[in-house]
């Protein structure tokens, strides 16, 4: 029985021990995501919507320094692990932000300027701004453009089934008003 106590403290005290590392660095998380949020809401108020979507490097005059200075991607990429959890309101928060920046506020220049900035770079958005600069250049009449950048919608991101059913999908649609 002596053991047994031991052992059952032991296993109590690995346990306490996890929960409170996991409770300080969820709570750091959250703390560096609340930040990130209100440096990107700066940006989005301020209609550097590429800044607010991706952050951006800046420099401190008080610290003779390079910052930087968080975006909504920075937010979601916090808690986008699937064993972050539980996941603050602000992950949904910069989620819809992310959304509506892509799909609202770009202007084609802007996408333009995004995909020049972070083409050939790893970036989760890459795709669906790909997609929204073609839908652009459908609204503005030019499907030509709309419909290579479709294509290359297409043979860029495969593994992205919507995506690419969505290029697809408009595709046929170009085409079918030749």
């Amino acid at each position: 029985m002596h053991w047994g106590r031991k052992l059952a403290r032991a296993v109590l005290a690995a346990v306490v021990l996890f929960a409170g590392t996991y409770a300080l660095a969820w709570f750091n998380s959250y703390n560096l995501s609340r930040t990130y949020y209100r440096q990107a809401e700066a940006s989005y108020r301020a209609g550097r919507y590429i800044e607010a979507l991706m952050g951006y490097k800046d420099y401190d005059a008080a610290h003779g320094r390079r910052v930087f200075v968080g975006g909504y991607a920075q937010v979601v990429n916090i808690w986008e692990h699937p064993w972050a959890l539980p996941r603050p309101a602000v992950y949904e928060e910069a989620r819809a932000k992310v959304r509506e920046i892509i799909h609202q506020k770009f202007t084609r220049e802007d996408a333009q300027l995004f995909l020049d900035r972070y083409l050939g770079r790893e970036n989760p958005y890459l795709g669906e701004v790909m997609l929204r600069m073609a839908e652009l250049y459908e609204e503005e009449g030019d499907d030509e453009n709309a419909l290579e950048t479709y294509r290359l919608v297409i043979s860029s991101f495969r593994t992205d089934r919507a995506l690419v059913e969505r290029a697809k999908e408009r595709v046929a649609a170009l085409e079918a008003r030749k």
